[in-house]
């Protein structure tokens, strides 16, 4: 049974700033390793979609989950047939 899938893939360059001023919200952290470390957040409200670009790698994931997005809401487990029409409707 599948409830939340992903798709991460490299995509340099991406501004922070620009994504910012697109409704993102800009984070930073440090760690002991690389130091400050800038990520990027966008979640959206109607399908529940979960976007995430860490700009320090290039990096670009999103989280969705199917429930959520099939049924408007995350707390029902889907039928594999129901999985399947659900990735079907959004095309990932």
């Amino acid at each position: 049974m599948l409830d939340t899938i992903g798709l991460s893939v490299e995509v340099p360059g991406l501004d922070p700033s620009t994504l910012e001023s697109r409704g993102w919200t800009v984070l930073t952290s440090t760690n002991r390793q690389d130091g400050l470390c800038t990520w990027c957040k966008l979640e959206d409200a109607q399908t529940g979609a979960r976007f995430r670009y860490y700009s320090d790698v290039g990096w670009l994931s999103l989280e969705l989950s199917l429930p959520k997005y099939r049924f408007g809401r995350n707390d029902r487990l889907l039928t594999w047939q129901e999985t399947e029409e659900a990735i079907r409707r959004h095309r990932l």
